[in-house]
């Protein structure tokens, strides 16, 4: 298995990006990996997210993007990718991401190894991540490759 970079690093911390829609497999993802690894993430945003879903789905855009709680999100989650090791990218079905792509973008250009874990689809400023598409047996594989105590 060979990786577009050099990614064999002491790994401690994820941050996990993903859509709203795939916040039982972000639950799982996180569960395995501090189960398998003892890692911790750095920002399990899914943990918050649908506190007020609806209230924010009914906000007019003008509401939405003036809200406090909307402005912090990208600060956080950024911080999130800062204090991460590793950067996994969770999608599902080839599904169309938004804010996890900023977030992937954010953690290459600070050098951060960034794993997609899933189908993306294709994007040729996903070509410096590792790709994942077979589960968590794959996964694994690459995490014993890429970890180093």
């Amino acid at each position: 298995m060979s990786f577009p970079y050099s990614v064999k690093t002491a790994i401690k911390t994820v941050y996990i990006a993903s859509s709203s829609k795939f916040v039982d497999d972000c639950k799982k993802l996180e569960e395995w990996l501090f189960e398998k690894y003892e890692v911790e993430v750095t920002r399990p945003w899914w943990r918050h997210y649908f506190k007020e879903y609806e209230k924010y789905k009914a906000m007019s855009d003008q509401e939405f993007y003036s809200d406090t709680k909307v402005q912090l999100v990208p600060v956080l989650d950024f911080k999130g990718v800062d204090d991460a090791d590793l950067v996994i990218i969770l999608v599902k079905d080839r599904y169309k991401l938004t804010g996890a792509l900023i977030e992937m973008g954010y953690a290459l250009a600070k050098g951060k190894p960034v794993i997609v874990f899933g189908k993306m689809k294709r994007s040729a400023m996903a070509g410096q991540c590792i790709h994942v598409q077979g589960g968590y047996d794959e996964l694994e594989q690459v995490l014993e490759l890429i970890i180093h105590e």
